[in-house]
């Protein structure tokens, strides 16, 4: 019989193969936090590895893990994301949040996130190295901010009696605090997220992501599935026996 060009198809339902597709990632092995849904790494995780574009990480240089939010200019860096809290712990990549806040440089707006605690009102402070301290106000000078000629503090505006002496005003921020943690520039802030609500799952040990290829319905999960096309045979020159 004369050759035939021969395709052969295997379609296989391989929930542990095409649940790599949206594997659990990292930037830097064990040094960085790990990356999944709501989350994905942009360019290394397919779209619907993510709940939106809102959620996209990438790397950078560094391989730090970075976030990007559409009303800042600039990005963030990823220190730790916790699934069941549905929070993530957020920094500026030269370790000083309070200079973004000064410089009106962050902004949730047009994000899916929240700060966690709200905003209040600070005022900052360029003092002489030689100003005492003011009362109630017991941590160390905002380090990135400061130099050894000067010394720059924030103070809850709302508990100014009178200006700190040998201070000058700097200007006045909305600051995303409990008390002083923001303080602390390797800190960070914590922002939350409420959509999607994958924190029992989480909790359960399960796996969150969308139902299927088409929908937007959430599943719970160990395993997410899906369709793996193989060509396993293309071959010619063969020879059929009636």
């Amino acid at each position: 019989m004369a050759a035939l060009e021969f395709l052969t198809l295997f379609l296989f339902f391989l929930p542990q193969i095409s649940a790599k597709k949206c594997h659990e990632l990292r930037c830097k092995t064990h040094d960085s936090p790990p990356v999944r849904f709501p989350f994905r790494l942009r360019d290394r995780q397919p779209p619907r590895c993510g709940y939106s574009s809102n959620f996209d990480l990438s790397c950078n240089q560094q391989k730090q893990t970075v976030l990007t939010l559409p009303s800042s200019s600039g990005d963030f860096t990823v220190e730790s994301i916790s699934y069941s809290d549905q929070s993530v712990w957020i920094n500026d990549q030269n370790k000083c949040i309070p200079k973004r806040l000064l410089d009106n440089d962050f902004s949730l707006v047009g994000s899916p996130f929240q700060f966690e605690h709200g905003l209040k009102n600070y005022t900052f402070f360029n003092c002489s190295t030689e100003a005492p301290l003011v009362q109630n106000y017991t941590h160390e000078p905002i380090t990135c901010l400061s130099s050894d000629n000067y010394k720059v503090i924030a103070l809850l505006t709302s508990s100014l009696s009178s200006l700190p002496s040998l201070c000058n005003i700097i200007s006045t921020a909305l600051v995303p605090v409990v008390n002083y943690e923001w303080l602390d520039t390797d800190f960070g802030v914590r922002l939350t997220w409420g959509k999607p609500d994958c924190r029992s799952c989480e909790l359960s040990g399960r796996v969150c992501g969308f139902k299927n290829a088409s929908s937007l319905e959430l599943d719970c999960s160990r395993q997410t599935y899906g369709t793996i096309l193989l060509v396993v045979i293309l071959s010619s020159d063969m020879n059929y026996v009636n």
